[in-house]
């Protein structure tokens, strides 16, 4: 792949200076560069790693000669043009796919990667008691003794001294089991996810993510105009939009979004309990990617507006009772002690949190700009489909417009383009629900 001379770049370029497979049986190494028509990195805060693919026109059989047989890995040097940020990530080759002959001496395949770390959880298993420790510091443990990973790791701390023991399982595995019983400090939420970016990895909880500040704001505008920088701008012209969900009742109302019931049944104390939660009474107690207390009125016309309730997804005055219902999502755990009452209020608030992101989501396509990874927010600019006002200003969406939080993240990089593809979503609505 051809470098391009970043005083010539526009917005979406990219250099790769290097793209170098090291073999793991001899000293060996090999700059597949020049063979690499196509090449994907792929981020997301519901997996634990990096993975990628590189696209490859192969006329000298490195397949074989080289050879590529899954013990290999893969050093790609890349950065974005007046941008002064060069990275150099290593991955492992994990298999090969869509081997094809085009011609004669010409072979095309897919090479897909993984980050290291994938391999080593899978041949360690933490099998160990970690007393007095919160979850934020038994996951960093293991990230570092088990997963020997000196990658930076990004820890949002968690409230909550445990003694917790960990049975034989896979580091990710038991990364994955404390994370879903974290609870930051100073919230009362319980979305924590463990994922890796191009910067390292994290232990982050949703909230906190939500209520940072915007990395910029992201149109829609024709091509070629400009107001300011025109490579910053292009960097944040949205070239398409696709909105993917916006609320699936059939998936919220049984996954436990408006409501839930946990039943404890107490071991030593033989007996029952029975808590319930709801969204109308949690929703203002925790921090979404819209401001909880809206300002933004529910327009009607140019000069009639409506006030709202905040920028909750339910009309609480007219919520039927399907979804005020806790029967519709019930579960049932065991207690055999004092220790672990926290995690029945974890359980309760995490079903519902983890189902709002699940519900308005729209994929974005930008010019390729290695500064943005998941977990950042952009405030994007959604027109709305309606006549223009009287002031001669296009309208904005009133629910789709706003704040987004990027859960995922395609780089697309060939011999002439960067493009970017991000799933953005939100949990709350950019205007309130009228009440009237």
């Amino acid at each position: 792949m051809r470098s391009i001379r970043p005083d010539t770049v526009v917005g979406g370029r990219i250099t790769i200076n290097e793209i170098l497979l090291k073999s793991a049986s001899v000293d060996k190494t090999l700059n597949i560069s020049s063979m690499v028509d196509s090449f994907n990195l792929f981020e997301n805060v519901f997996t634990n790693t990096l993975t990628g693919n590189v696209n490859v026109g192969d006329t000298s059989n490195a397949l074989s000669n080289f050879p590529i047989v899954g013990h290999e890995e893969v050093h790609i040097t890349l950065g974005t043009p007046n941008i002064e940020r060069v990275q150099t990530k290593k991955f492992r080759i994990y298999k090969v796919t869509n081997i094809q002959e085009v011609s004669m001496g010409m072979k095309r395949y897919t090479i897909h990667l993984l980050s290291n770390e994938y391999f080593t959880n899978l041949k360690h298993s933490v099998s160990r008691s970690f007393p007095k420790s919160t979850t934020s510091t038994i996951a960093e443990k293991i990230l570092r003794s088990d997963l020997e990973s000196e990658k930076t790791f990004d820890i949002e701390e968690t409230q909550n001294v445990h003694d917790i023991v960990i049975p034989n399982w896979k580091p990710f595995e038991a990364i994955n089991w404390l994370a879903k019983r974290s609870v930051a400090e100073d919230r009362d939420g319980a979305n924590y996810l463990f994922y890796e970016t191009r910067d390292g990895f994290h232990f982050r909880s949703l909230e906190s993510l939500s209520e940072s500040e915007s990395v910029g704001n992201y149109k829609r505008k024709p091509a070629n105009t400009t107001t300011g920088n025109p490579d910053e701008e292009q960097y944040k012209n949205v070239n398409k939009i696709d909105i993917l969900n916006s609320f699936d009742m059939v998936a919220n109302i049984p996954n436990g979004m408006y409501a839930n019931r946990l039943i404890i049944h107490d071991m030593i104390n033989r007996k029952s309990e029975t808590l319930d939660y709801n969204y109308s009474k949690e929703y203002s107690k925790m921090t979404h990617v819209e401001d909880n207390k809206k300002t933004n009125k529910w327009r009607l016309s140019d000069d009639q507006n409506l006030d709202g309730q905040g920028s909750s997804m339910m009309v609480h005055k007219t919520a039927d009772e399907l979804t005020t219902s806790p029967l519709s999502k019930q579960t049932l755990i065991s207690r055999f002690d004092d220790t672990n009452t926290y995690y029945e209020r974890t359980m309760q608030n995490r079903l519902s949190q983890m189902q709002q992101v699940n519900n308005i989501k729209l994929n974005i396509t930008i010019s390729g700009d290695t500064t943005r990874k998941v977990g950042d927010i952009l405030n994007l600019e959604l027109p709305s489909l309606e006549p223009i006002g009287m002031d001669g200003t296009t309208p904005l969406d009133k629910l789709y417009n706003g704040r987004y939080l990027i859960t995922g993240l395609r780089h697309k990089i060939d011999n002439s383009s960067h493009v970017m593809v991000m799933e953005v979503v939100k949990d709350s609505y950019f205007s309130s629900l009228p009440t009237e």
